[in-house]
């Protein structure tokens, strides 16, 4: 069965009730059978809540993601789905890809962003990569040099890296800038008014 993610961990700007928002834009845009799980370290009441157990900070915490086999939907907090999604789920499904994610408007062509995703399989290696690299990841020497990019910079260049690295096969939901939007890129400036998420 399809798994709906998200995360929210304390101390940051989200909360419970963006857990919530969420929770209810699905229940309401996704016909196809899921269960919904926030990964998190506290208990989050409407949720099945899976215990975030890395001790890892910020966004980062993302990377525990990985932990779950597919089929996973993630979706960042900020999120807002507007219309029924059932078909990008069903595109999503049939996808040759290992692993669905946006693309990030702003870097190179094929850079990942990573605040809606969707992998069919097995992708804990990501994280299990990541585990054991965080102290190259968190030295402020570290660079990517694909992008030429220092600290601070995300969890998505991670997957990035990793996805590059081993080979993973990855694409981007063809959907987006059409039925995807990103507010800064797309609906702030006007490029597209039909949309779901």
């Amino acid at each position: 069965m399809l798994k709906v993610l998200t995360v929210c961990r304390s101390g940051g700007d989200y909360n419970e009730g963006h857990v919530n928002k969420i929770i209810d834009m699905c229940k309401r845009n996704i016909t196809i059978p899921y269960s919904f799980h926030c990964l998190s370290d506290i208990e989050i009441k409407n949720a099945e809540t899976i215990k975030l157990t890395a001790g890892l900070s910020g966004w980062f915490s993302k990377m525990e993601l990985f932990k779950i086999s597919g089929p996973c939907l993630y979706l960042d907090l900020d999120t807002v789905v507007t219309d029924n999604i059932d078909d990008i789920i069903t595109e999503c499904i049939n996808s040759e890809s290992e692993l669905i994610t946006l693309n990030d408007v702003y870097l190179k062509q094929d850079f990942i962003q990573s605040s809606l995703m969707f992998w069919k399989g097995n992708l804990e290696f990501i994280y299990d990569i990541f585990f054991k690299n965080q102290d190259l990841y968190s030295d402020p020497k570290f660079v990517f040099k694909d992008i030429g990019q220092r600290q601070p910079f995300g969890d998505q260049n991670i997957i990035y890296k990793i996805c590059k690295e081993q080979k993973t096969c990855y694409s981007f939901f063809p959907q987006q800038g059409r039925s995807i939007l990103s507010f800064k890129a797309d609906v702030r400036n006007k490029k597209s008014t039909d949309h779901k998420i």
